[in-house]
């Protein structure tokens, strides 16, 4: 064995592993192109510190064909639709011009088959990839875990594994949610790691990247109705919203007053 090879993740082979990003690193640059900051780089909030860094969540994980399929499958196409700093929000766009199936003061839902038709399974690959990569790994910023929560048990990481390597269908009683934000262009700019919450009352796995909030629901005993209107269930809904009240949201802005400022956020701060 050469001493740089190393079972890769997701294919299991021996394989030269490249540096594998927890979220795309295609987004850390998009985070770096707002205008009006004296310093391009992202505030990274972790669950003890905020900093201004450009240090990327990162780790050897992946052979370059796995990180491919990554890439193919679902990453490019959605860094396509999702929010850009010039305020452009593809996605988003495209359900506004559709009819919503139904419609509140600040929610509408949207039956997307119609509307996505193939790149439906981008979205579905793409927030599977996610979640895969959040419990498969321990990844580290600074010393300290990234995504600490682990959502999948070693069986549904098998299942999940297994379906991103083209090797099995997507999971059963596994179900996947897409919310759109209906946010200004200048807040959609965030992106949130993978973390346990609760939505509808029922367990979640959720995480944020510019302007669209992915959650996984698993289990037998998952309603009927999140079931059909799941991206992979016989509705296959997105909805636009507000998520700033969204439980994801709010353990954010806990967790920003909880966390000790260093560096140039320190400075600020005095």
């Amino acid at each position: 064995m050469a001493a740089s090879s190393a079972p890769c993740g997701l294919c299991l082979k021996l394989r030269k592993l490249r540096n594998s990003h927890l979220l795309p690193a295609s987004a850390y640059k998009m985070l770096r192109m707002q205008d009006g900051r004296t310093d391009p780089n992202p505030v990274v909030i972790t669950p003890s510190n905020a900093f201004v860094s450009s240090k990327q969540v990162y780790s050897r994980l992946l052979c370059a064909d796995c990180e491919g399929l990554f890439h193919s499958n679902g990453e490019n196409y959605v860094m396509d639709q999702c929010a850009h700093p010039n305020g452009q929000f593809e996605l988003r766009e495209l359900l506004q011009m559709a009819s919503p199936l139904s419609t509140n003061s600040q929610t509408q839902i949207y039956n997307v088959q119609s509307l996505l038709r193939d790149k439906l399974k981008h979205y579905i690959y793409f927030a599977s990839s996610i979640f895969w990569r959040a419990c498969a790994h321990d990844w580290l910023l600074r010393g300290e875990a990234v995504s600490k929560q682990k959502f999948l048990d070693p069986d549904d990481q098998e299942q999940f594994r297994l379906y991103l390597h083209g090797e099995a269908a997507f999971p059963r009683d596994a179900y996947i949610w897409v919310c759109v934000s209906s946010e200004a262009p200048n807040e959609l700019m965030i992106v949130m790691a993978p973390c346990i919450g609760q939505d509808y009352r029922l367990p979640c796995y959720k995480f944020y990247f510019l302007g669209l909030l992915f959650m996984l629901f698993l289990g037998k005993d998952i309603p009927r109705w999140l079931r059909d209107g799941a991206l992979n269930g016989s509705r296959s809904q997105m909805w636009i919203s507000p998520l700033q009240n969204n439980s994801l949201f709010n353990g954010f802005m806990d967790r920003m007053k909880t966390s000790r400022p260093s560096g140039k956020l320190s400075i600020h701060r005095q």
